[in-house]
């Protein structure tokens, strides 16, 4: 499949503004599970390794998660809303009403 240096120079460029713009995103988005699910740990008077054995994630790969070093993947968001007891929908409403919070201003 031929595609032009002009076509190729387009994607080139849309590839470049969707990671200087979504690099941040993607920080903040990690930053919202790792604050829900430390949350919902803490809350649940959880260790990582009780969480672990609950919902069949590594302990090692939760504490990833809650460092913000590392995304779920679909399978793990399921795993997850099940030990703490919701459907993967609420664990997800949640993390997005985390990822929606306004960054508060600075005062001079």
């Amino acid at each position: 499949m031929f595609i032009s240096e002009q076509r190729q120079h387009e994607r080139a460029n849309f590839r470049i503004r969707c990671l200087s713009s979504g690099e941040n995103k993607t920080v903040k988005l990690k930053k919202s599970v790792s604050t829900v699910l430390y949350g919902l740990r803490v809350e649940n008077q959880l260790t990582q390794i009780n969480l672990s054995e609950i919902s069949g994630v590594g302990r090692s790969y939760l504490s990833h998660l809650e460092n913000g070093d590392s995304m779920p993947t679909i399978e793990i968001i399921f795993f997850l809303a099940s030990a703490f007891d919701m459907k993967p929908s609420e664990l997800l409403e949640l993390i997005d009403q985390e990822f929606s919070k306004k960054k508060p201003t600075k005062r001079n």
